[in-house]
């Protein structure tokens, strides 16, 4: 959990809060790391798709002639089965989400503001880099004094 001293976080005439506020980012900075590796595409099956493409396409242009239409369609087919049977290893969206909404409920209780415990979970790591206090306007939070 979030080492922060109780008497920082329920302390109502503290307005700064920057060593908290640090722990806080550190904190988010790994949520956000994560966060991308999940949303990352796969470069394994494109490039596997890639490779494969080009493959097919010299063969039909330098060694067309030599081929009959037969193994033509027959190649053709087999790259279409490739790109659908590589398309089912990919991560899909709907995992992508539950894996995004897991890691959600992991940081949701770290990622809070250290006064008034609204969260921060809902921008990005650059946007509470560079903000200068709470988004809650009954806060008066200051996180750069």
């Amino acid at each position: 959990m979030l080492p922060i001293t109780k008497n920082a976080v329920y302390d109502q005439n503290q307005i700064f809060y920057k060593t908290e506020y640090q722990k806080i980012l550190t904190h988010f900075s790994s949520y956000q790391k994560a966060k991308n590796d999940i949303l990352k595409s796969p470069s394994g099956t494109i490039y596997i798709k890639i490779i494969l493409l080009v493959i097919a396409i010299i063969i039909l242009i330098f060694f067309g002639e030599f081929i009959s239409d037969n193994l033509k369609y027959a190649l053709l087919l087999g790259l279409g089965l490739v790109n659908i049977i590589t398309g089912l290893f990919d991560n899909h969206q709907i995992q992508k989400l539950e894996k995004i909404d897991l890691l959600k409920l992991n940081y949701e209780t770290l990622l809070v503001c250290p006064k008034c415990r609204s969260k921060l979970i809902n921008q990005s790591y650059t946007y509470w880099k560079e903000k200068q206090s709470c988004n809650n306007h009954k806060c008066d939070v200051n996180f750069y004094p």
